[in-house]
């Protein structure tokens, strides 16, 4: 027949064993670590445009300020514990959701340089590989739209006349009336000069 042993009761004048968790100069310590991190990550994240380490940066710095709850409020008991860990929660998803905002890719809408009035039939676009090059849409009424990063400049043409981009983009070339135009493409939008006097 077994006994059950008697509970251990602390002797009088013995202080009761502390509950189990880190010493605040520990929890301190870790805090200033983490954050330290954090600081490290984010700098290297706006140089280096990376949004993991954005992430990164954003969970350490959580971890780093539940740390430093946990020393403030002596690490011990499991409501302090607790509290810092709402604390370290709390300031992670604040730091990393703007994070992942900011990182996902704009629309594609969002991005568009300049807008035109929409393609008609026999409307034509003439466009260069090279992407900074200016795009030629050549309206079935004659008229041309020259379309670059600084919005659009647009020519007075006859549906009869000729248009086209150099290859490198940086001329157009307007036959009109037996006369050749080769203009600047950043002043394209500019009136072509006068064509030579028919006898």
């Amino acid at each position: 027949m077994s006994t059950a042993e008697p509970a251990q009761t602390p002797e009088p004048g013995q202080a009761p064993e502390p509950a189990a968790g880190p010493e605040p100069v520990t929890a301190l310590a870790a805090a200033v670590a983490l954050l330290a991190l954090a600081g490290i990550g984010a700098l290297l994240a706006d140089h280096l445009l990376s949004g993991a380490l954005r992430l990164a940066a954003g969970a350490l710095a959580g971890a780093g300020l539940g740390a430093a709850a946990l020393a403030v409020t002596g690490a011990r008991g499991r409501p302090r514990r607790s509290l810092a860990a709402a604390v370290a929660g709390a300031a992670a998803l604040a730091l990393t959701v703007p994070a992942v905002l900011a990182t996902r890719p704009p629309a594609l809408a969002d991005l568009a340089a300049v807008r035109i009035a929409a393609l008609a039939e026999g409307d034509r676009v003439h466009s260069l590989p090279d992407p900074a090059a200016p795009v030629l849409v050549r309206r079935a009424a004659g008229d041309a739209e020259l379309l670059d990063a600084t919005g659009v400049r647009r020519l007075d043409a006859a549906p009869a006349d000729l248009v086209a981009l150099s290859a490198d983009g940086a001329r157009l070339v307007h036959v009109r009336d037996g006369a050749t135009t080769v203009l600047p493409a950043d002043s394209a939008g500019a009136p072509p000069p006068p064509g030579p006097t028919r006898p």
